[in-house]
């Protein structure tokens, strides 16, 4: 983290090229702006079921890349109250947020999720959909393919007992201070969606044996 000097009256196009990279916070001092700029790293969490690899991704502001692969560890962590037993969790990577470097840090991980089901799982295509409330303007939205099984729903929709445990995980996940959206607002706010969405794994029929990352 560090602070850069902007000249009073330098356009606000100055740093447009970075949004997507940097948090940025301004302090006014005299007539000049300093802005304080802290790194914005992705975060991938790999899952594997009966070969079919995905991934699910995050944004954290932290001061580093190291702070960023803690916060990673605990997503994960997190993550596996949402999935069934049947799905493993295969490995994380933390990367920087710059186009075209090769920065990043990959971890394996072992075991699978938490939750048992008494069915076979549903397709991947259905997910469960998490909002995350930045305050004003659309929300981060995230979908999880929890590999749970008819068990596991209501009529048509994803039983209370998986939602109560996906609006713990939100609060989980706002209490590690880091999640933001892609521009860098950050995460205040978590609501898990009871209807059972629909999201295409892949293009084509063709599996995706080979992992992401």
């Amino acid at each position: 983290m560090r602070w850069i000097r902007i000249p009073a009256g330098a356009s606000s196009l100055l740093l447009a090229p970075y949004r997507l990279i940097i948090r940025v916070y301004v302090r006014i001092i005299g007539n000049e702006a300093l802005e304080m700029i802290m790194p914005l790293f992705k975060v991938d969490i790999q899952k594997l079921y009966e070969g079919e690899f995905w991934t699910n991704r995050y944004i954290v502001n932290t001061s580093d890349i190291e702070t960023a692969a803690n916060v990673g560890a605990a997503i994960a962590n997190f993550e596996r109250n949402i999935h069934s037993s049947a799905v493993s969790f295969d490995r994380y990577r933390v990367s920087d947020n710059v186009p075209n470097t090769d920065v990043f840090y990959s971890f394996p991980l072992i075991g699978f999720g938490e939750l048992q089901s008494a069915s076979d799982p549903l397709p991947l295509f259905n997910v469960l959909r998490v909002d995350f409330g930045v305050g004003p303007g659309r929300p981060s939205r995230k979908y999880f393919r929890v590999g749970l099984g008819a068990t596991w729903v209501q009529g048509s929709e994803w039983h209370t007992d998986l939602i109560t445990a996906a609006q713990t995980f939100g609060s989980d996940l706002l209490g590690l201070g880091a999640l933001v959206d892609p521009q860098g607002t950050p995460w205040i706010s978590v609501a898990a969606r009871r209807s059972i969405g629909m999201r295409q794994l892949r293009r084509g029929t063709r599996q995706r044996t080979q992992p992401v990352i």
